[in-house]
């Protein structure tokens, strides 16, 4: 048996400039099984950030291991895509202090990296209003299939995921959803491409 929960992390970012831009992330974080995730405790992320112009609702899919004790702190590790299409990584920890339970366990310093160069770090929080529904969140079932737990994250480049005829049925989906007018463009492959993603992302 599995486990699934969500959290909201948000906060500020400091660019190349200092310049502040605000941040916010919503994951679902879920674990195969338990017994691993006790003793691991690794889950694999997906998600949506909103970090302008970093990132405009992008899907996100990651790794996290929440380890309070043995290791003292939490991690967060995903991949997301610009609003160009580049990608992008972030990473950020949490130090679990015993003098500070609160404080450590809310806040979180974070980079933003695009290849070797890292383009905004800053703190994001957990707010404790949050609380309630992050505890009540927490639940006993898992929708990633056991064999994907430890597989690479994310997709090849050029690869959908999808076979030759749902790519096909997908273009035609598109392409009838999306109608070419004065402020939509008519759709083209990267608009299917992306359309892939998204439902890979889901």
């Amino acid at each position: 048996m599995g486990l699934s929960f969500f959290e909201t992390m948000s906060g500020e970012v400091l660019d190349e400039q200092a310049v502040a831009h605000p941040i916010r992330f919503e994951v679902k974080g879920e674990a195969t099984e338990i017994p691993h995730f006790l003793t691991s405790g690794e889950v694999k992320i997906t998600g949506i950030i909103d970090a302008p112009p970093f990132a405009e609702r992008a899907p996100l899919e990651g790794t996290m291991v929440i380890s309070p004790l043995r290791k003292r702190r939490i991690t967060y590790d995903f991949r997301f895509q610009n609003p160009s299409g580049t990608p992008c990584h972030f990473a950020g920890q949490k130090d679990i202090s015993f003098f500070r339970p609160v404080a450590s366990m809310t806040h979180m310093e974070g980079t933003i990296t695009a290849g070797d160069d890292v383009i905004a770090s800053g703190e994001l929080r957990f707010e404790l209003d949050d609380l309630g529904e992050f505890l009540t969140s927490w639940w006993p079932s898992s929708s990633i299939p056991r064999a994907d737990m430890h597989t690479p994250l994310g997709r090849a480049d050029g690869d959908s995921g999808l076979s030759e005829g749902e790519q096909s049925t997908l273009q035609s989906l598109v392409e009838a959803t999306f109608c070419a007018g004065e402020s939509v463009p008519a759709p083209d492959q990267i608009t299917i491409d992306e359309t892939a993603h998204q439902i890979h992302a889901m």
